[in-house]
């Protein structure tokens, strides 16, 4: 954690003060990565997972896949739906729908709407004070009823965060577990515009109970909106704008009764003068919309934090940090519409901003969101990457998590995907659909075996990525023995060899009697036992 003193705030108001009045002396830059995000050798192949119905008459807007800690998918539509998604994706049912609920005045026009969901941890253990409870975050119109938490002015509309409490956690339809009162309402925030408004709601899932950060409900806000945080709202610290919040929501310590602020946060008992709100776990944050915590370390979290005009960054989140913004964008100096021409992070002794670990320009991309660490052992050349992307060209990229970069474009490298046989961007796949669209939207999603699913608001389609099919070259018959020959990703050794005499059939694992081979970089041969078998024919399929 990041000591807090008074005078950093005076610091840092005359640094930015000297900036606008001498932005002359710092040369200025919109591209200080000139070189490009290079294209690299992983890829992944892209698949339908499931489709979310039309709303509104329209396409979903796809804004979160999350799924309970019992391992149950659903998917949220920023318009106000709630669908349980079952475990192949081909049964979508309506789960819950802000909409129906006149009180809450669902406001869905342009970044507004339904956020984010989350289930508490404890959402299945009938032991536990979070069984059955998730929470909802969104925007609504009835900005007539008291804040929790004002900006220095503006009322564009309330952001709302609502706990849930459904009779039975298993179902895929909500039913309040007390008839006339089907929520609670946890906090609420007044937003001076109509943008960069709430983020992510979630739990850290690698934490158990006992542990200081169980049960502990994070929120990202954006800094308010406009251009520039024209109120400077992301550095004041009596204000929650521009800020990730960490709450306990089954608690009622907090000014308005509804929710405890953690005593472990940054800045609880600070005697600092102004006081910072003691919600506050980060400061200094533009819009960020996504944040994730990497499933190989209990307390690691990356945020992706979308830029103004120039710079986009994922920062490594801790506890107390402050990233910088409206001072810095990025690892430079932000200077309106442009940033200085060198990065600065070498002040952070004396400043006390967090840099990113890794960051690209408007030349690359225009929004960046957050994914996850791939943990898996499907996708060859990913295991240990953070995976992200540029929400609105659609592009996804990784670096190394477990050699974590220290900012700069450099580290970064763009996963291939392929299509339907074809290698093309997720909006290029978007366009399959709705040939039109102008921008992809992307949002990540993950379930409990690692799976990296891709979302949009633009088509409604949910989709996956799987590793690319290994192809066959040749097959022989030996004494004894088949051989196949056929070509994968290199380095992958996960596979298994279906085989009958019946092609309708394929139901006889030939795993373990088959020898796997890498002869050399992405070739393969498999040795298979033939005793026992068909002499006359003889079916196989490979899959991993």
């Amino acid at each position: 954690m990041l000591p807090w003193h008074p005078l950093r705030m005076n610091v840092l108001g005359s640094v930015f003060a000297g900036s606008l009045l001498a932005s002359s002396l710092f040369a200025a830059t919109s591209n200080p990565f000139p070189g490009p995000i290079v294209t690299g050798t992983v890829r992944a192949d892209v698949v339908e997972f499931s489709k979310i119905p039309d709303s509104s008459g329209q396409k979903a807007r796809v804004n979160q896949l999350d799924v309970t800690p019992a391992g149950q998918i659903f998917a949220i539509d920023q318009r106000g739906p709630i669908y349980a998604i079952s475990a192949d994706g081909q049964t979508v049912t309506p789960y819950l729908d802000l909409r129906s609920f006149s009180a809450l005045d669902l406001v869905s026009s342009y970044e507004a709407g339904f956020q984010s969901m989350a289930f508490h941890p404890d959402f299945n253990n009938a032991a536990r004070s979070g069984y059955r409870k998730f929470y909802t975050v969104f925007s609504s119109s009835a900005n007539t009823r008291q804040p929790d938490f004002l900006p220095n002015s503006g009322d564009a509309f309330d952001s709302v965060l609502l706990e849930w409490t459904c009779a039975d956690p298993t179902a895929t339809t909500f039913t309040p577990a007390v008839s006339n009162q089907p929520y609670r309402e946890v906090l609420r925030i007044r937003q001076p515009y109509g943008n960069h408004n709430a983020g992510l709601l979630a739990f850290n899932p690698n934490v158990s109970p006992g542990d200081n950060d169980y049960g502990r409900l994070y929120l990202g806000l954006g800094d308010g909106g406009s251009g520039g945080d024209p109120q400077d709202l992301a550095q004041d610290v009596t204000k929650v704008l521009g800020k990730i919040l960490r709450i306990d929501p089954l608690g009622r310590n907090s000014a308005n009764g509804r929710y405890s602020v953690p005593s472990d946060n940054p800045f609880v008992g600070s005697t600092a003068t102004p006081k910072p709100r003691g919600e506050i776990w980060a400061l200094g944050l533009r819009n960020p919309q996504r944040f994730h915590w990497d499933t190989g370390y209990t307390e690691r979290m990356f945020i992706a934090d979308i830029g103004q005009n120039v710079v986009e960054e994922i920062d490594r989140g801790v506890a107390g940090a402050n990233y910088g913004w409206g001072r810095r964008e990025g690892s430079y100096k932000y200077l309106g519409g442009k940033v200085s021409d060198n990065p600065v992070r070498n002040d952070a002794a004396t400043t006390g901003f967090t840099y990113p670990v890794a960051e690209y320009d408007h030349s690359e991309g225009d929004a960046v969101t957050a994914g996850y660490v791939y943990r898996g052992t499907g996708i060859p050349g990913l295991d240990g990457q953070f995976i992200f992307g540029d929400l609105t060209r659609g592009r996804i990229f990784f670096f190394d998590a477990d050699t974590l970069p220290k900012g700069g474009q450099s580290p970064i490298t763009e996963l291939r995907l392929r299509y339907q046989d074809r290698e093309m961007n997720f909006l290029d796949i978007i366009r399959t659909v709705v040939p039109f669209a102008s921008r992809a939207d992307l949002r990540f999603g993950r379930d409990p075996m690692g799976t990296i699913y891709l979302l949009n608001k633009q088509d409604g389609v949910i989709r996956r990525l799987v590793p690319p099919p290994a192809k066959l070259t040749a097959v022989t018959l030996q004494p004894g023995f088949f051989t196949i020959r056929f070509t994968s990703d290199p380095g992958l050794k996960n596979f298994l060899l279906l085989g009958s005499p019946d092609l309708q059939n394929l139901s006889t694992d030939l795993t373990s009697r088959t020898t796997f081979t890498e002869i050399s970089p992405g070739l393969y041969e498999a040795g298979i036992n033939r005793t026992g078998l068909s002499d006359d024919r003889y079916f196989f399929q490979l899959a991993r």
